[in-house]
């Protein structure tokens, strides 16, 4: 899923396949619907503004999680050639 990054907006208005950044840490809104706090993940920021996020992602509340891989603005359920 191509992410699609938002600028002053507070995360908890983010939907399903946009991120953005707030207060200086970055949130995500997995492709269930869940927010993540970037906080204590490594974030790589590219020139055309996208980010990598290292390690994997793992959200969750108290019925549903999602864990996932972000690279350059797109979440994958499966690992990038270059963690395999």
């Amino acid at each position: 899923m191509i992410y699609r990054r938002l600028y002053d907006t507070s995360p908890h208005l983010f939907k399903p396949g946009e991120y953005g950044k707030w207060e200086g840490e970055f949130y995500l809104r997995s492709p269930k619907g869940l927010l993540a706090n970037l906080g204590n993940h490594t974030i790589v920021e590219h020139d055309d503004f996208s980010i990598t996020v290292r390690p994997s992602i793992l959200v969750s509340d108290r019925v549903d999680s999602d864990h996932g891989y972000f690279t350059r603005g797109e979440w994958t359920y499966d690992p990038p050639a270059e963690l395999l």
